[in-house]
């Protein structure tokens, strides 16, 4: 029988009791005769026992301090975070992106719970991401929405908060009653507002609301109502009576919500200009129709011109407003359904011109290099925009090789690109997929963008892209582009969003 094996010091038992150990494992036989808990060979924390001098650490100093017996009252404790392991990551060269340093709400005036303080740090980390803007600074503009909410204890600020909640909600679960109870809460709070509106206080309240509830049924993709253009068009109403007096004079988080208005505008016209459904005389058919004004309306809207230019942008990202001024001036100066065969030969010459000075001043927008990853999307923007001209307009600029190359330049980036959130080019170049190649790419970059966080409903996108697929394919000629398309958004339950 062989020696027992021992450890190389003493156990923790022996060493408190002062006493020769015999390292016997897993037990020693001075605490097996004794019958006292071994506590083992293990490493074992220990800390100084009060009064006893020969375990303290004490510092000598040359200089010595005022009151440097008196115990210290007030401690102070540097702590480290996961944002100063991110951080970390990212200053050597493990991750990409650096991480973004928040600034806590420091008071609570409206009196929130937990469960609604749970939401607005959810807003404010994740459920933001998904806001539907292009060129501004999502984190920019979520810190001013949350300034907008904290803002005083006001129904105005209470519109804003709740649907800061609504939205949080419904990006976490899904359509839920939770998020449906803040989306009306908020709407209530609006409409107590405006009966005591001070515009030059709550304004910018009414105008923030008012897009986060736009963004909550953009979202949403409601398939039983459209009514994301109720606000883009009630937000219109209310600056008609302000824009004309505040002479423009706008900061900078300010003129992020008017573009952000401005957007959405724009791209309700696109829709406006394809949806071709007849009106529902059912009151309970008709509350899914979209808002679209005509001549016979009496209800005063601000202009997208009044829109644009009290949200000027900032120099150095003018590419950005100008690629959404060029889609506005597209759907304004291309009909809606353009009769070239019976046009007279004057009205067409002149129509072909404007038509080479639009698709001029569209290829020479001054987009950075598209190899940047921070203007690939404005590049697709810009391709989007070239290949619908040139469809709808029936090729009249009769550059075939030149839209070709267009197509090509369009699929290579989405081969490339990791995740597109805009939905417009999304349709535009998802239609002009022929061959299997192509139709793969656009069906992988789809499916990355599904798998984002931060991504919304993709559900119109990817039936219409397919329908126009499968109507190409059973189509013994190539159908006409506008009736094509038409034919697709107007087959929707709601007017779909394409921003």
């Amino acid at each position: 029988m062989g020696r027992p094996a021992t450890g190389k010091r003493s156990c923790g038992t022996c060493k408190d009791r002062k006493i020769l150990c015999d390292r016997t494992t897993p037990a020693c036989s001075q605490c097996t005769r004794a019958k006292r808990e071994c506590k083992g060979y293990g490493l074992r924390l220990s800390w100084p026992r009060e009064n006893d001098a020969r375990r303290a650490i004490l510092m000598s100093s040359q200089h010595p301090m005022k009151h440097r017996n008196n115990r210290i009252a007030n401690a102070f404790m540097v702590r480290a975070t996961h944002w100063d392991i991110d951080m970390y990551m990212f200053l050597s060269a493990s991750a990409s992106r650096a991480p973004v340093l928040y600034e806590p709400v420091r008071w609570n005036p409206h009196e929130i719970g937990e469960i609604e303080w749970d939401l607005l740090n959810y807003f404010q980390l994740e459920a933001s991401r998904s806001l539907t803007i292009f060129g501004s600074d999502p984190k920019q503009l979520t810190n001013f929405l949350m300034c907008l909410s904290q803002n005083g204890k006001t129904q105005a600020s209470t519109a804003v908060l709740h649907s800061m909640f609504g939205l949080a909600s419904l990006y976490r679960y899904g359509w839920n009653a939770q998020a449906m109870e803040f989306k009306i809460s908020s709407l209530r709070a609006l409409a107590k507002a405006s009966e005591t509106f001070d515009e030059s206080v709550e304004g910018v309240h009414h105008v923030a609301a008012g897009m986060l509830l736009c963004s909550f049924e953009v979202h949403m993709a409601s398939c039983s109502a459209s009514e994301w253009t109720w606000y883009v068009n009630g937000i219109k109403e209310l600056l008609y009576y302000d824009v004309r007096h505040q002479k423009c004079t706008l900061d900078v988080e300010k003129k992020m919500l008017m573009n952000w208005l401005y957007y959405h505008d724009v791209m309700k016209q696109f829709s406006i200009r394809h949806w071709q459904r007849e009106p529902k005389r059912d009151s309970a058919e008709s509350i899914s129709q979209p808002q679209i004004p005509n001549e016979s309306s009496t209800r005063k809207l601000a202009s997208r011109e009044d829109i644009i230019f009290c949200g000027a942008p900032l120099p150095t990202v003018t590419w950005i407003p100008a690629i959404i001024k060029l889609m506005s001036e597209l759907c304004d100066t291309v009909p809606t359904k353009p009769f070239l065969q019976t046009t007279s030969a004057d009205k067409l010459a002149a129509y072909a011109n404007r038509i080479k000075i639009l698709d001029w001043r569209i290829r020479n927008i001054p987009i950075p290099s598209p190899a940047k990853k921070s203007s690939t999307i404005g590049y697709l923007y810009q391709l989007a925009m070239l290949i619908y001209l040139n469809r709808v307009t029936e090729n009249i600029l009769q550059q075939a090789s030149r839209l070709q190359e267009y197509i090509d330049d369009a699929f290579a980036i989405l081969a490339e690109l990791d995740t597109c959130k805009p939905h417009f080019p999304m349709y535009i170049i998802g239609w002009e997929a022929r061959t299997e190649e192509q139709r793969v790419t656009y069906l992988e970059m789809l499916e990355r963008t599904r798998k984002d966080p931060s991504s919304r409903s993709l559900f119109h996108v990817e039936a219409l892209v397919q329908a126009g697929w499968t109507q190409d394919d059973l189509a013994e000629v190539e159908l006409n582009y506008w009736d094509k398309v038409t034919a697709l958004v107007s087959v929707c339950s709601t007017m779909p969003s394409f921003v």
